[in-house]
C-alpha cells in the first residue's frame, strides 16, 4: 500500500489516421449537395484525365487528328461524333465506344472476349446478347456491311 498504484490505466490519445486538408471535415455536418458538387467535380476530372491520355495516346502513335474516316462515316473521337457522309447519326455511349473499338483495330478481328472486356463492368450481369443488339443496332444505323461477323471468331471493320 505505501507504493504508488494507478487505479485506472493510462489511456493515450487515440490517433486518427491523417487526411489530406482537402478531405477533413470542417466541423459543420457538410451539406448533402456539396458532396454531389464533389463527386461531379471528381467525375470531371476523371473524364479531363482520360481525355488528356487518350491525345497523348493518339499523338504518340502517329494519330494527330482526333477524327478519322472509316469508308463513308467519320469518327471524332475529341467530342465523340459520328457522321456518315455529312449526316449526324445518333448512337447510345456503347454503341459509339464499341464502333470507336472496332473502327480504332479495323482490318483485326476482335474477338467477343475482348469486346466485353472493353464494354462491359465485370459486375455487369446482362451479358447475355447484349454484344449483339449493339452490333446490329450500329448495322441499322450505319449500315450493314460496315462491321463483318467472323464466326467463332469475333467482329471487325474491314473498311
Amino acid at each position: 500500500q505505501g507504493a504508488l498504484r494507478f487505479t485506472r490505466p493510462l489511456r493515450l490519445p487515440r490517433r486518427r489516421p491523417s487526411l489530406p486538408r482537402h478531405l477533413r471535415p470542417s466541423g459543420a455536418a457538410p451539406h448533402p449537395r456539396r458532396h454531389v458538387q464533389q463527386e461531379d467535380d471528381a467525375l470531371s476530372l476523371l473524364d479531363e484525365l482520360l481525355a488528356r491520355v487518350r491525345a497523348l495516346i493518339r499523338r504518340a502513335s502517329g494519330d494527330p487528328s482526333p477524327s478519322f474516316q472509316v469508308g463513308e462515316i467519320e469518327i471524332n473521337t475529341a467530342s465523340k461524333a459520328v457522321t456518315k457522309l455529312g449526316q449526324s447519326i445518333a448512337l447510345t455511349s456503347r454503341e459509339y465506344a464499341l464502333l470507336e473499338y472496332l473502327a480504332q483495330n479495323r482490318g483485326h478481328v476482335i474477338s467477343r472476349t475482348d469486346l466485353y472486356e472493353h464494354l462491359f463492368d465485370e459486375n455487369d450481369s446482362s451479358l447475355s446478347n447484349l454484344l449483339d443488339v449493339h452490333v446490329s443496332n450500329l448495322r441499322k444505323k450505319l449500315g450493314s456491311a460496315l462491321i463483318t461477323t467472323r464466326r467463332g471468331q469475333g467482329y471487325c471493320i474491314e473498311a
